[in-house]
C-alpha cells in the first residue's frame, strides 16, 4: 500500500501513487544529496577534474580557517596578557 504524500493517507488512484512515487523518488534524490529538484545531477567531470575541485575547496577552508584563527589570537592575547597580570 502506498502512502499519499499530500494528505498522509493511502493513495485513492492511480494519479495519487503516480505522484506519490515521484515525490519519494524526488526526496531521496535530494537526500542523496543530488539536484534540489529531485532529478539526478549528472556530471561529464572527470577524476582530473573532481580531485582540482577538492583540492580548491579545501584551499578555500583552509585559508578561511587561518583567517579566523589568527582573528581569534589577535582578539584574545591582550585580555589573556591583562588576565595573567591580575593573578600575579
Amino acid at each position: 500500500m502506498l502512502i499519499c504524500l499530500a494528505s498522509f493517507g493511502p493513495c485513492k488512484g492511480p494519479n495519487d501513487a503516480r505522484a506519490s512515487r515521484a515525490a519519494t523518488a524526488a526526496l531521496a534524490g535530494v537526500a542523496r544529496g543530488g539536484a534540489k529538484d529531485g532529478a539526478m545531477a549528472t556530471t561529464n567531470e572527470g577524476p582530473v577534474q573532481v580531485f582540482v575541485k577538492t583540492v580548491l575547496n579545501a584551499r578555500r577552508h583552509l585559508v578561511a580557517a587561518a583567517v579566523a584563527r589568527s582573528t581569534s589570537i589577535f582578539a584574545m592575547y591582550p585580555v589573556d596578557t591583562i588576565k595573567v597580570k591580575m593573578n600575579k
